[in-house]
């Protein structure tokens, strides 16, 4: 689409602009799952535009990834698939403006290009930093309460100045077992915040492994319903591989764990004295309230593990734990919930 000066100054648009919500879209979902280069690479192959990572990334730090409670996403749930805004992507010459890579490259879906009326045109955009209009990604449509929750931990690996070794940072993410998903860094009251928005059940079973900062978070969820704390199982075997030894003592303690006999479990330790036994006891001990009769609540389907909210930190952590990658402090927000989106 061509415009004279005088409509592009009227209208806020840069010279050599591209303007496609589809090429917006399939930008943040090839990114989200892949290193910025990558992402440039197979939208290349893949539409035949080129988006450089550079542009990929300040795409994704402009854009405005909003946190919905279950009840908004609920609400705002309709037949159609909501229209997404058009954005804006910058080319740096004239000639990679064009949208066709010649007769033997691929071509592009057709698309829909409207010249946006004065209502809808973007406002106050600088020749450094182009503002992006931005839509709201919504949490999977529900109709029930949350009922099941964990909470666990990944690192980040953010930049330093020349000369100074690494540093990897800690960062939250939280599941609301087949709701919704929500990773944090640097920001445990927006995690707490988030959680509270949500329509919580009584009780509210709440799972997590060992660490002293994830119950920390769930004592101030949900404060005045109940919540039934449960130790990750699987976590709970870790500890217990870690002590060693015979092996069908192992198997004796973990049957009498499996049933939530604490005492009965221990009591197989008083024959050996050893550092790794003491550790395992005081593990047990301290979490001995959250140690449940795991055996009883699978049978109930109530999980005893936090399966779902590791397996969403192993995919956050997989890409931006990526091979050399290092991310700025004031980034990581922008990049964690973009994954999480």
């Amino acid at each position: 689409l061509l415009i004279t000066e005088k409509q592009a100054t009227y209208f806020d648009v840069r010279a050599y602009s591209q303007w496609s919500p589809y090429l917006e879209k399939c930008c943040l979902l090839l990114s989200a799952n892949s290193s910025y280069e990558h992402a440039s690479e197979d939208l290349k192959q893949l539409t035949g535009m080129s988006v450089s990572r550079g542009t990929q990334q300040r795409l994704v730090q402009r854009y405005e990834f909003e946190l919905l409670t279950v009840k908004e996403a609920v609400s705002s749930t309709s037949a159609q698939e909501p229209k997404l805004p058009l954005q804006e992507f910058e080319l740096p010459t004239a000639k990679e403006a064009v949208s066709s890579t010649g007769p033997q490259g691929p071509k592009l879906p057709p698309q829909e290009f409207e010249l946006p009326t004065a209502k809808k045109a973007v406002s106050e955009i600088s020749p450094q930093e182009p503002k992006v209009l931005a839509h709201e990604l919504k949490l999977p449509t529900v109709k029930e309460v949350v009922e099941e929750m964990s909470i666990d931990g990944g690192k980040v690996r953010l930049r330093t100045p020349q000369g100074r070794p690494c540093e990897w940072r800690d960062y939250k993410g939280v599941n609301l077992h087949d709701l919704g998903v929500a990773a944090f860094f640097r920001d445990n009251a927006g995690l707490v915040k988030w959680v509270n928005q949500q329509p919580l059940a009584n009780p509210l079973v709440s799972i997590g492994d060992g660490h002293d900062g994830v119950w920390n978070l769930f004592a101030e969820i949900g404060p005045t319903i109940f919540r039934l704390e449960i130790l990750d199982w699987y976590h709970l075997m870790e500890n217990l591989e870690k002590v060693g030894g015979s092996s069908s003592r192992l198997a004796r303690v973990k049957a009498l764990l499996w049933s939530g006999k604490v005492d009965a479990a221990l009591k197989e330790f008083d024959d050996w004295e050893h550092p790794r036994v003491d550790n395992f006891r005081a593990y047990v001990t301290k979490h001995r309230h959250r140690i449940v009769n795991y055996g009883y609540y699978q049978a109930e389907g109530i999980s005893i593990g936090s399966g779902e909210v590791e397996s969403t930190i192993k995919q956050v952590a997989a890409r931006v734990k990526l091979s050399g990658a290092q991310w700025k402090a004031a980034n990581v927000p922008q990049v964690l919930r973009h994954l999480a989106a």
